[in-house]
């Protein structure tokens, strides 16, 4: 059995990390494919660029180019980031991303195809299901995700102030936090809820109690709420177009304003058969955990195990 070293700096999938959670799953999915240990494997995989590289063979996960594109976090903070990046960048024999968005990034960047592998994150749908849906006047919306410049939510206060038939919440924790209570209270939103972080066993009945499900984000590499979303069949679940959504059978308005518009009046359609769609298109761990030993497979043919001795 091929043995490999998954490298990451947390397996928490309740962290509030997508990059934790990918790991655990990903850990999850290989352990009765492969022989996890980090004694002299066939393949040494980060699962993000935080660790020291260095090595010819290593392979990495790159999520999304944020230290690159953004300015998320301190002045400091960005500035190792992007050293980290870089180096990883530069070092590695092969990269896995998770969506055609991130593939672009890293030939902009200078990597040849031929290095690049993309291979779609799954959703876990025995996990994030409908559930049953208590059905009000007010259709409520709903985003759930850090609390940054990057994720525009500012903007989606500006839309509970224009569209006050609406109810709001907002679950998540981040830097924009005490800014954006500020403008709640300001603008007097009383149809607008902060939740706070909340807890990855609570995310399948926030997701349930929601009829839309929006994400303004400027940039994403994936934005795995996304799939998780559909996975419990929210009505309406709509995007700019980041990540993955434009692989998905999701709403991505030029006009947002529009589309409450349209919601107010009852002229948008609610999606349908959204799990259908995850399963045929392979949005499951599974898939994805074959596709990354299929990878591992092909990178070790013919090459001498790095790890072993002289």
């Amino acid at each position: 059995m091929m043995k490999v070293n998954l490298v990451c700096e947390s397996f928490d999938k309740g962290s509030g990390q997508g990059i934790y959670k990918v790991a655990y799953y990903l850990r999850k999915s290989l352990r009765n494919k492969v022989r996890l240990t980090s004694k002299k494997p066939d393949i040494l995989h980060y699962l993000n660029p935080l660790r020291q590289f260095g090595n010819e063979k290593d392979i990495v996960t790159i999520h999304d180019l944020i230290p690159f594109k953004a300015k998320d976090g301190s002045l400091l903070g960005r500035i190792k980031r992007r050293q980290i990046l870089k180096k990883a960048l530069d070092s590695s024999e092969h990269f896995i991303v998770p969506s055609w968005i991130t593939y672009k990034d890293l030939l902009e960047y200078g990597i040849e195809g031929k290095q690049i592998s993309m291979i779609h994150w799954g959703v876990d749908m025995n996990f994030f299901r409908p559930l049953h849906r208590t059905n009000t006047k007010r259709k409520v919306i709903g985003y759930v995700g850090a609390l940054t410049k990057r994720k525009s939510v500012e903007t989606l206060l500006s839309f509970a102030d224009r569209f006050r038939e609406f109810d709001f919440i907002i679950a998540g924790k981040g830097q924009e936090e005490k800014k954006l209570l500020r403008l709640m209270d300001a603008n007097h939103l009383d149809n607008v809820k902060f939740l706070g972080f909340v807890p990855e066993n609570n995310l399948p009945k926030f997701y349930n109690s929601i009829d839309v499900f929006i994400i303004l984000s400027k940039y994403e590499g994936f934005s795995m709420q996304l799939l998780e979303a559909m996975s419990c069949e929210v009505p309406f679940i709509l995007s700019t177009n980041i990540g993955i959504a434009g692989e998905l059978p999701i709403y991505l308005p030029e006009q947002f304003e529009d589309f409450f518009t349209k919601l107010s009046s009852g002229k948008i359609k609610p999606l349908t058969n959204q799990r259908k769609y995850l399963i045929y298109n392979g949005f499951t761990w599974s898939r994805c955990s074959e596709e990354h030993l299929r990878l591992y497979k092909e990178l070790s043919r013919g090459r001498t195990n790095v790890f072993e001795d002289d």
